[in-house]
């Protein structure tokens, strides 16, 4: 055990610590053990920093930590459950059941549920107690005091330390710069970052501080200024600071950062602003606070705050693999896997550079359990801590049921046939890829997976999708390889949180034109839309709401001319109302495809099969632009 020990387990907390404080339909069974649990989770993380430094020469701290890893993995299964269920019982509403079958399963199921789920929290809080009390008895430094659990360690920061891995706040950084360099004409406004802990506050701060129109746009930093004065003002009243002070920053513009700002106290912060305006009331001077605490932030600037949201997964990925592999090779598992712990990460920096660090130097066998048809048997009891799952063979894989707790179930290259009927009982899956096998059904189960975001069966030969897969409400990424007659699955509108989706094969069935594209609006990449021959108008093409779809990179249109390939002879008048039908279907394509009018950030546009005499005036348009770098037209 090393301290990457320490670093997971201090992010399976801070997930913990998320989860335990959502709002669910169905805690108030156990609202007080949650509660608890809260408590006791922020505690623990507080001697964390004391135990990771003491491990590397204390045995028994190893061992704490070890227990302290298999009980938080616990927490987070039961809390995953918790969610489960919340999914399960918000799709069975969703899809209006009858009104018996709704009372029987919102009533009996429900409790029986919640004495399940509230035994095993008492349990999980029992053993968070020893542990902590085992903490205590060892003398661990607390980072907290025990009158404020909720406060972190206040930590000194500074401006030099500077980490290279910067991804996904580019445009935080220019928005900033811009906000603290413009504001010349105000006495110190406040700018303020707001954001949940491990969000990249600091980081972002230290970015804008050190960034070169920062720095030649202001004479001083309050820092440096405030460190001179350490020198020379011992035992000076405040008057006399003050004065020294206002001498240093005569005719000077200065910047002052303060950096994770805890203090509530609102006569604090008016002292400090007042004092800062006495000492130089000359316009230009700016302040930057960043806090995680909202009551700081309505004290602070109650009315204008600038949000840092969550990353996306794609940065949290790019981060984990600049930690982990810091520019070599990734190996081709782990491409899957990586991914679905990026997911997991849930938009934090933090939690994805920590995973990486993690990660960093081991060999992919390290953080999987990969079966063959030489692996011994693994026990029922190591099956269910197992998280991550390689089979490479069609034996090994036949049964899942006892890794009961997997995340990640990764079956490519099995020689299978058939996709697991029993993965459908995996309900915290995150990832299921069942790519290169000769798959041609899924199983109407997996779409009981609520909590699944990934589904990856590239090269398989799947003949349909599972007409439930609307029910996987956390569903994100769809990966498949569908001919022109691959039907839909009805009402994918429902995934509303659907950003993969590379194929989309226009129907005339209800459920399945191309009107549900427009209530997926996190759709993002590559998006390849066939059949569109079946869209009957303009009106119809704009239900798809492509302009809306800001996030995508490439878009592909494709007809499919039924006559191609027709050869035989026809009468005169036949032939008439042949060039009758083809002078329609140019006109039709031309409306339809002014209908389908995209972003204008688009980077690639491709359109195939196109039966118009024109393009509409948006092609046009989008040629102008310097952002589309390619076009491709065929037939």
């Amino acid at each position: 055990m090393d301290s990457v020990v320490s670093a997971t387990i201090e992010v399976t907390l801070e997930k913990l610590l998320a989860i335990a404080t959502e709002e669910f339909n169905l805690v108030w069974g156990f609202k007080q053990d949650l509660a608890n649990l809260t408590d006791s989770l922020l505690s623990i993380k507080a001697v964390l920093e004391d135990a990771d430094r003491r491990q590397v020469t204390d045995e028994a701290v190893k061992l704490w930590l070890k227990k302290l890893e298999d009980v938080a993995y616990d927490a987070d299964n039961v809390l995953d459950e918790i969610k489960y269920e919340n999914l399960r019982r918000t799709v069975q509403i969703r899809n209006q059941m009858k009104p018996k079958v709704c009372l029987y399963f919102s009533f009996y199921t429900p409790l029986a549920f919640l004495w399940k789920m509230a035994h095993k929290i008492k349990n999980i809080n029992v053993n968070l107690k020893r542990i902590n009390d085992k903490a205590d008895r060892r003398g661990f430094e607390r980072r907290v005091a025990e009158s404020a659990p909720s406060r972190p360690l206040v930590k000194e920061t500074d401006a030099i330390t500077a980490d290279p891995v910067f991804v996904g706040r580019q445009n935080d950084e220019s928005k900033f710069v811009e906000k603290i360099t413009g504001r010349i004409n105000e006495v110190f406004p406040v700018l303020l970052i707001v954001g949940m802990g491990g969000i990249g506050k600091t980081t972002l701060a230290c970015r804008i501080f050190n960034h070169p129109h920062t720095q030649t746009h202001f004479d001083e930093t309050i820092k440096s200024i405030l460190e001179s004065l350490k020198e020379t003002s011992h035992g000076d009243s405040r008057q006399a600071v003050m004065d020294t002070l206002r001498e240093k920053l005569k005719d000077k513009r200065c910047l002052l950062v303060l950096d994770d700002l805890w203090n509530e106290k609102p006569e604090d912060w008016d002292d400090l602003k007042n004092t800062l305006m006495g000492v130089e009331p000359n316009k230009g001077n700016v302040i930057s606070v960043t806090t995680r605490n909202e009551s700081v932030a309505s004290i602070v600037n109650p009315h204008n705050w600038y949000n840092l949201e969550k990353l996306s997964e794609d940065d949290c990925w790019s981060i984990i693999k600049a930690k982990a592999f810091e520019g070599g090779d990734i190996p081709e598992h782990f491409q899957t896997i990586g991914k679905a712990i990026a997911q997991q990460c849930r938009g934090s920096p933090l939690a994805s550079k920590m995973m990486g660090a993690v990660l960093r130097g081991k060999e992919i066998d390290e953080h999987l359990t990969i079966l063959e048809e030489s692996t011994p048997e693994i026990t029922k009891e190591k099956a269910s801590y197992v998280r991550t799952l390689v089979s490479k063979s069609s034996v090994a894989c036949k049964n899942f049921q006892d890794f009961n707790h997997l995340r990640i179930l990764v079956l490519c290259n099995a020689g299978i046939k058939d996709c697991p009927t029993s993965s459908g009982k995996l309900i915290h899956l995150r990832c299921l890829d069942v790519s290169n096998n000769e798959i041609t059904t899924v199983p109407s189960s997996v779409c009981k997976l609520y909590n699944l975001p990934t589904f990856k069966t590239i090269d398989c030969y799947l003949e349909q999708l599972p007409e439930k897969l609307q029910d996987l409400t956390s569903f994100r990424h769809l990966y498949y390889c569908p001919n022109e007659d691959f039907p839909m699955p009805p009402q994918i509108r429902r995934l509303s949180f659907l950003q993969t989706l590379q194929f989309f094969n226009v129907s005339d069935k209800e459920g399945c034109r191309i009107e549900e594209l427009g209530h997926l609006n996190n759709l993002r990449g590559k998006i390849e839309i066939r059949n569109v021959e079946l869209v009957n108008s303009t009106a119809e093409a704009k239900k798809a709401n492509l302009s809306g779809k800001t996030t995508t990179i490439m878009l592909k249109f494709c007809w499919r001319n039924t006559n191609e390939g027709n050869t035989t002879y026809e009468s005169v008048s036949e032939s008439d109302m042949r060039n009758e039908n083809v002078l329609e279907s140019k006109i039709h394509d031309q409306s339809v495809l002014e209908g389908l009018q995209p972003h204008p950030n688009l980077r690639i546009i491709g359109i195939e099969g196109f039966r118009g005499k024109n393009f509409p005036l948006w092609t046009m348009k989008m040629l102008k632009l310097d952002k589309l770098i390619k076009i491709e037209l065929r037939n």
